[in-house]
């Protein structure tokens, strides 16, 4: 009687039910965790996808952006108005007539321009050469009294047409070749700093106007001047 009852209470069935209840679980154990670390990988490649694309729009527009802003200044170069077409005295015989944007004074025969953008020294003379002139060659005491005035007014670094690029320490007017005969250098100027100053313009530090010699690669506004 006593075997029959432990027979009862240990039956075979009970051991293949629990065994396989166990099994189960582990079985369903294997297949859960690599289906996660799968779904894991797939959301990080998605990320790094969306980031990626996220960076190449936004550098495509910062680049379209910085391309539609250099085009706008060019054409404000074009455009550019002043309260007047030159400036006269009541008593300017000179009847000189400049384009919108250009100015002139009494016994001065050129217009000048006096640009909104910068540029290094060589890819301002191109600009003012497609506008019709040249950066300004300062001939006569008149003119240099006119630009310095101007310069004084405008609160810019102003590119003009002098160079010794070639020949140091012989600065001449480009494009046309001719040697300085007026002169307004800054005190201790041109000194070819760095054995790399060709190119001239007016420095306006401490409100002095002067001409001071630089690297031709420097950034500034510039002056063009057609003559007429």
């Amino acid at each position: 009687m006593k075997m029959y009852e432990d027979l009862i209470r240990t039956t075979p069935d009970e051991h293949i039910y629990s065994d396989h209840t166990y099994d189960n679980v582990d079985v369903r154990n294997s297949f859960k965790n690599p289906f996660k670390r799968k779904t894991k990988r797939r959301l990080i490649v998605v990320l790094v996808v969306i980031v990626i694309v996220a960076v190449t729009i936004i550098f495509t527009a910062l680049l379209l952006a910085k391309e539609k802003l250099s085009n706008t200044l060019e054409t404000t170069d074009n455009q550019q108005t002043t309260s007047s077409n030159r400036k006269t005295t009541d008593t300017d015989t000179s009847n000189v007539n400049c384009a919108t944007g250009w100015i002139t004074t009494f016994g001065l025969r050129s217009c000048y321009l006096f640009s909104n953008d910068n540029k290094d020294w060589i890819g301002a003379q191109s600009r003012c050469r497609k506008l019709g002139g040249s950066l300004t060659d300062i001939e006569t005491n008149n003119e240099l009294n006119f630009l310095n005035h101007e310069v004084r007014s405008r609160f810019r670094v102003y590119w003009i047409g002098g160079t010794d690029n070639g020949t140091e320490g012989k600065f001449r007017w480009e494009p046309s070749g001719q040697p300085f005969t007026v002169t307004n250098w800054s005190p201790g100027e041109p000194n070819n700093a760095g054995n790399n100053e060709d190119c001239v313009y007016y420095n306006r530090q401490n409100g002095r106007n002067k001409w001071n010699d630089d690297n031709c690669n420097s950034i500034f506004s510039y002056i063009c001047e057609i003559k007429v």
